[in-house]
């Protein structure tokens, strides 16, 4: 890898952009949590940018301080805690775009309820070791072993976001105005 390259990949820039992702994230989730402390669509995306720094700082946890293999069993706590986190951030993404920009919940208190069901069991399968198996050292770095269990957070996360992008794109085409346009920005 040349200097230039190096550079431009190095684990302190890394780093750096990291923690500025993080702290503008958490900027933006209390900014719009702030501004209306009641409003679902509100507390829905602030827990959001919540999971997805925790599931940043994981992954960078993961790729660049437990790749020794001494570090095997930690390496796979944060594999399985990376998944953890993104189990609920699909989840919450679809009730984002359910919601926005209402105040209220608009799911049926059914469907929120198997919501809610399938992704708790989603981040217990996720933390067992039916996710991850375990780890092996290979090509240089420790690489998280799948196992069955990743299947059912796969697919359920996968539809998540599949209905998350469908009700968005649902919303964008019949609103207008500034609802729209913050509907362009979610998308």
């Amino acid at each position: 890898m040349s200097t230039a390259a190096h550079l431009l990949f190095s684990p302190s820039l890394e780093l750096i952009l990291l923690i500025i992702a993080i702290v503008a994230n958490g900027f933006l989730a209390y900014g719009v949590y702030r501004s209306d402390t009641r409003s679902a669509t509100n507390i829905i995306f602030a827990l959001l940018s919540l999971f997805t720094s925790l599931w940043l700082a994981d992954n960078y946890v993961t790729n660049n301080i437990v790749q020794n293999p001494q570090y095997s069993e930690l390496s796979l706590l944060t594999a399985r805690f990376g998944i953890l986190f993104a189990a609920p951030m699909s989840a919450l993404f679809f009730l984002l775009a359910h919601t926005i920009p209402s105040k209220v919940i608009l799911l049926s208190k059914r469907s929120y309820r198997v919501v809610l069901g399938s992704t708790f069991i989603m981040t217990l399968l996720n933390l067992s070791p039916f996710a991850f198996t375990g780890v092996v050292f290979e090509g240089g770095a420790l690489q998280p072993t799948p196992g069955l269990g990743l299947i059912p957070f796969a697919a359920i996360s996968t539809l998540y976001s599949a209905l998350a992008v469908y009700w968005l794109l649902h919303k964008y085409r019949r609103e207008s105005g500034v609802t729209k346009k913050q509907l362009g920005l979610v998308l």
